[in-house]
């Protein structure tokens, strides 16, 4: 008994001492913020961020729509080449192959990637590195808005698998089992979701050409594995890409108050409210 309500001490100790440490502002500013509340900011600033997509996509301009075709003339494209590079992968397995796929593949994990994102977010967190704590939210905020497009896409579609050996044009709509989620690639959709956040983040040419490189070697092993199309990386790839710069651009328009439409934190509770 005695132990027990020792641990219920430290428990309690524990929660007074993470409650009232202070956080030092990465800026330079000498005023500090309980670490609850700012992971509580945090929350609203990933809300407001998600409803300046959504509100973007509803009223979306003629570029917006443009856009979308573009990623529908590309995907259709690279369906002709399917096939053939799905038959490459297959004649070309090795041991050096199966040694390097299958480090890349595991990047795409959602796992990883929601830990990955968990990690930079926490290191900025313990750090009072402001920019570095974003950088791990809008990670999150990029797996969530894809990880959701592409979950209703791959059902949708219910595209066969090119294990299951019946072509690339096998589409079963509406499908919930495993292997008639081919399009789009949700391994792909992760590391490109993390990838483009990442390479916005730090905005130099070498981050994007880095970074999205080594998310090309992701898309390449779901191919060598036969677990999708070569069409089914690419729409994964234009998912997360467009998800990942449309939260950092949230974000950015957010700091020049272009938002409009924001949950506000009030006495009571939170508040969604709408500035005309």
């Amino acid at each position: 008994m005695k132990k027990v309500k020792n641990n219920i001490a430290l428990l309690i100790l524990f929660a007074v001492i993470f409650t009232n440490t202070p956080v030092m502002m990465a800026e330079g500013l000498r005023d500090t913020v309980s670490i609850p509340k700012i992971i509580i900011n945090d929350f609203v600033d990933a809300f407001n961020d998600l409803l300046y997509v959504g509100n973007n996509v509803i009223h979306t301009d003629k570029d917006g729509f443009l856009m979308a075709a573009g990623i529908v003339g590309v995907t259709g494209v690279s369906m002709t080449f399917d096939t053939t590079l799905r038959e490459i992968a297959l004649k070309n397995q090795s041991t050096g192959a199966d040694n390097v796929f299958k480090i890349t593949n595991e990047f795409g994990n959602g796992f990883y990637g929601a830990a990955f994102g968990g990690a930079i977010y926490l290191g900025g967190l313990a750090l009072g590195d402001n920019e570095v704590r974003i950088t791990g939210r809008l990670i999150f905020e990029s797996l969530l808005l894809s990880g959701a497009v592409t979950t209703i896409l791959k059902s949708g579609f219910g595209r066969a698998r090119p294990y299951m050996n019946t072509g690339e044009t096998d589409f079963r709509f509406f499908r919930t089992d495993n292997s008639y989620l081919a399009l789009p690639s949700g391994h792909t959709t992760v590391v490109y979701a993390i990838s483009s956040v990442l390479a916005a983040r730090i905005d130099k040419w070498w981050s994007y050409a880095g970074f999205f490189a080594v998310a090309s070697l992701t898309g390449g092993a779901r191919i060598y594995y036969d677990q999708h199309w070569f069409s089914d990386v690419v729409l994964g790839a234009a998912v997360a890409t467009v998800s990942g710069f449309a939260v950092v651009n949230a974000e950015k328009n957010k700091k020049n108050g272009l938002s409009n439409l924001k949950l506000i934190p009030q006495p009571n509770g939170l508040a969604l409210i709408y500035f005309f």
